[in-house]
């Protein structure tokens, strides 16, 4: 099933929405700042995993497959313990590939944080709205 999407900026997030649902609760964008010189994994850690065990959370970073040139997608995934239940507890936790982090190197003081819902949102010419997503200043 696919609709066509709409959006909503509030703050640092932008919600992504089919035409005529609800604005929120949904697709969603959100920024972060970053310190130019800390890694993407740095920052993700101190701003969203304070307080956390760092063996409770693992932070994975990679090179981008859907955008290109200089993009790294990252996720934090809960680090096996044997329990049934992840014991990392984080409202960013993946789960699969619907959540993740995208960082492009030419814009190092930020980072965004993508929640992907099952439900396709198409952008203009068809494509899913997270294929199309540019980071411009």
């Amino acid at each position: 099933d696919s609709s066509q999407a709409s959006v909503l900026e509030q703050g640092n997030t932008i919600y992504v929405y089919p035409i005529g649902a609800p604005s929120t609760g949904g697709d969603l964008i959100e920024m972060f700042s970053k310190f130019p010189g800390e890694t993407l994994q740095q920052s993700i850690t101190r701003q969203l995993l304070t307080g956390t065990s760092s063996s409770a959370c693992t932070i994975n970073v990679s090179s981008s497959n859907t955008y290109q040139g200089g993009y790294f997608e990252a996720q934090i995934v809960a680090s096996s313990s044997g329990q049934t239940e992840p014991i990392c507890d984080s409202e960013y936790l993946a789960q699969g590939d619907s959540q993740f982090f995208l960082y492009d190197i030419n814009y190092p003081d930020e980072f965004f944080f993508f929640n992907v819902s099952s439900s396709t949102i198409l952008a203009a010419g068809e494509e899913p709205w997270q294929d199309t997503v540019e980071i411009l200043k």
